[in-house]
């Protein structure tokens, strides 16, 4: 049979609610299709897991060994930061496999797609509101540390604005631009070409 004759048939079955019904081989090559882009954004909800639990590994660890008590109050931030997003990420996994059980194919991928974009939305806001945090933090630190090794001298001072100040300023401009792009590009990485996939299936489907 040629492949429009299965499209043909896999448009009627769906109008009729009855694509679990009579399985041919276009609907198994979409479920092929369908499980492989799904299964490749959940290894990548696995990778980031795993870095996720390293990164608080790391943050646990300078939090406690750690000799400066404001270096230790930063890293220990950071730890409850970490630790928080490991369990977001294994509350967007259960979510994942929970859709593994839903009879329709197509609002299986309309779910997937769903739940993903919220993520990575969410995901790159959350990024973007903790670089003030950081800074907010760092800057923290640096006074706790200058005021306990110089408690006589002021940094706010047009000495002190023009070589502290404003290089400091210059960096975290520069910083922050950096982290957007790369968060851009590390989003993409992981699941943006997915979620285009997952729109190509969907729209496939639509069209049938």
């Amino acid at each position: 049979m040629e492949l429009d004759a299965f499209k043909d048939q896999l448009k009627l079955q769906l109008e009729n609610n009855r694509f679990y019904q009579k399985p041919d081989l276009l609907q198994s090559a979409l479920l092929m299709k369908v499980n492989s882009v799904v299964k490749k954004i959940k290894q990548s909800v696995v990778t980031e897991t795993a870095l996720a639990i390293v990164a608080s590994v790391a943050f646990v660890y300078f939090a406690l060994a750690y000799p400066s008590f404001s270096f230790r109050i930063y890293f220990g931030v950071f730890s409850c930061v970490s630790i928080a997003f490991v369990f977001a990420l294994l509350a967007l996994r259960v979510k994942l496999h929970r859709l593994d059980d839903d009879l329709s194919v197509k609002q299986n991928l309309i779910d997937t797609h769903s739940v993903t974009k919220a993520y990575v939305r969410h995901y790159f806001r959350f990024c973007m509101i903790l670089l003030p945090v950081c800074l907010c933090m760092a800057v923290f630190v640096f006074l706790f540390e200058f005021i306990s090794v110089t408690p006589n001298q002021s940094i706010f001072t047009p000495y002190m604005f023009s070589h502290l100040w404003l290089p400091l300023i210059i960096c975290y401009c520069l910083f922050s631009l950096g982290m957007y792009f790369f968060t851009k590009l590390y989003l993409q990485k992981l699941y943006g070409e997915h979620l285009h996939l997952l729109e190509n299936l969907i729209q496939e489907l639509e069209n049938e």
